[in-house]
């Protein structure tokens, strides 16, 4: 019977103490959206002008954890600035969800950090990804606590 228990609480103090990280790029991402969807979009437009304004939007600020973005933003870094940037992540995914839903505006999860740091691995390193480990163009791997 106490097994019954034990694995019930488990599961609930993960799920309680699991952290979020907001994202300001994010956060201002959505807000931007929000607000182009309220000038440009009436009631009567509904659902296909929403997603035309996201789409519109996307292409010039495209979102965290996407292709666009780390070619975007990772494509001009060197094996140097490339390792201060995947140890940047790595501390940014220890405060990010693992979930994969996003509950809040400019929240990031994990997966979305962790596509940046392959990303960055595979383009930057030229070297494949290796499952949970961040690593570094020297080889050192960072491993997560998730």
């Amino acid at each position: 019977m106490k097994g019954f228990l034990i694995f019930p609480t488990l599961c609930l103090i993960s799920v309680v103490t699991q952290a979020e990280y907001i994202d300001d790029y994010s956060k201002n991402l959505y807000e931007l959206i929000k607000k182009e969807i309220a000038l440009n979009c009436e009631d009567s437009k509904g659902y296909r002008c929403a997603s035309k304004v996201r789409e519109d939007i996307y292409k010039n600020k495209p979102r965290r954890g996407t292709k666009e973005y780390a070619e975007k933003n990772y494509k001009m870094l060197n094996p140097s600035s490339a390792d201060k940037k995947i140890r940047e992540l790595f501390a940014i995914s220890e405060e990010a969800d693992a979930g994969l839903k996003i509950d809040k505006p400019g929240e990031i999860v994990y997966r979305q950090i962790k596509y940046e740091a392959a990303w960055i691995q595979k383009n930057i390193y030229k070297r494949r990804f290796y499952g949970w480990a961040f690593t570094l163009s020297t080889g050192e791997r960072l491993y997560p606590k998730i």
